[in-house]
């Protein structure tokens, strides 16, 4: 059930990896499932088995709210019961993409764990539900008043991750207009490609590159020294788009623009359009174009992007979308990245991804995503 590049501490992923697994087996096999899903939530032996087994079956069927009363009940019930309740509250407001509103979804944990730490605000486990949903979401100056009240000495890890935060936010400054952050793995030919396409694309001349590499391959420092890049991190091992975690903050740009390193093509002043379009919508906090092709690299045949599903208002005088944004070219205010603490207490993985940390994260804060269509922008794909 465990993903071979979650991180140690996977901050509620592996949740939802038992609920894939879940959602494989219980249509054939039901009682083996339950019977497992059990085992893996710890709750084997306890009372609460069976509403844990149930709420976490109307989160498999996306009955959110019946869940989270039932997940609220046994944790005030009990407040020694939270460490069961809150990985299963804390797996939809992070992880789970399907159903609801993200809103809905970022808001899903919120009520239940306030109840939690309203009836018992000494019980160590209250407070940390607490303390690692107000990281999750960067709310800092209610973090402030629930750790002054805690036993400091319970919470190390997280009393690091608020003075970084603290730290991160007191100290902000930019340095340069713009950051172009990217991760990069054993493709140096399509590094190559994307950035010479990428210099010829941008519009902004105050501009940094950051680069993560996740490989040990010559050949792809050999690129990026060729162009003159300083600003890069390199992995002893793939770590995956986890990656990201590490290089986003190196990022010291007003705004921050994520691209893929297997782009064929950009449209021209690509980041223009984003950041006059964050300029002049404070509501939209996350801004990107949607890919008009995919370019299939064994054959060379050319795909259509992926249908618009959108709700389409025109921005700068261009097709524009709130919806969905893709992280191959995708930007936002790097303050905003920064106050939303970032990826801070989550995993990034094939199954929880850079681009729904950020759209639920902001949601938060009022703001949306939305995305330019039919400008050009070409991906490069595995494939026939």
């Amino acid at each position: 059930m465990i993903d071979p590049l979650l991180p140690e501490e996977g901050f509620h992923l592996d949740m939802l990896l038992i609920l894939n697994t879940y959602l494989d087996q219980v249509g054939s096999h039901p009682a083996e499932a339950n019977s497992q899903l059990s085992r893996a939530l710890g709750v084997d032996d306890s009372p609460i088995r069976e509403r844990i087994l149930l709420a976490f079956q109307l989160v498999a069927s996306l009955r959110l709210p019946e869940a989270a009363r039932v997940l609220k009940e046994v944790g005030l019930e009990n407040p020694d019961w939270i460490p069961h309740v809150y990985p299963v509250l804390a797996m939809v407001f992070k992880y789970i993409t399907s159903g609801p509103s993200v809103q809905e979804l970022a808001t899903f944990g919120i009520e239940p764990v306030m109840a939690f730490y309203r009836q018992y605000p000494d019980h160590p486990e209250a407070q940390r539900a607490l303390i690692d949903m107000l990281l999750y979401f960067g709310r800092l100056e209610s973090l402030s008043t629930v750790l002054a009240q805690a036993d400091l000495n319970r919470f190390v890890a997280e009393v690091g991750d608020y003075q970084q935060l603290r730290y991160r936010l007191d100290n902000y400054r930019d340095r340069c207009r713009l950051s172009i952050v990217l991760v990069t793995w054993q493709r140096p030919e399509h590094l190559r490609h994307t950035l010479e396409r990428l210099k010829a694309a941008l519009w902004c001349d105050d501009v940094e590159i950051v680069i993560g590499v996740n490989d040990d391959w010559q050949a792809t420092l050999d690129v990026i020294t060729q162009f003159g890049i300083d600003k890069v991190r390199v992995n002893d091992r793939n770590g995956g788009i986890n990656f990201y975690k590490e290089i986003f903050p190196l990022a010291e740009g007003e705004y921050l623009i994520e691209i893929d390193d297997d782009i064929e093509a950009f449209p021209h002043h690509f980041d223009k359009d984003i950041i006059e379009a964050l300029q002049s919508d404070a509501s939209l906090g996350y801004v990107g174009h949607w890919p008009q092709r995919y370019l299939l690299q064994v054959s060379g045949r050319q795909l259509p992007g992926l249908e618009p599903m959108h709700l389409m208002t025109p921005r700068l005088g261009k097709p524009f979308g709130i919806g969905p944004v893709s992280g191959a070219c995708a930007g936002m205010r790097r303050k905003d990245f920064v106050r939303m603490n970032g990826f801070g207490r989550a995993t990034l993985s094939s199954q929880s991804g850079e681009e729904m940390q950020i759209i639920r994260k902001l949601s938060l804060y009022g703001m949306v995503s939305g995305v330019f269509f039919d400008q050009g922008l070409e991906v490069r794909v595995v494939g026939e």
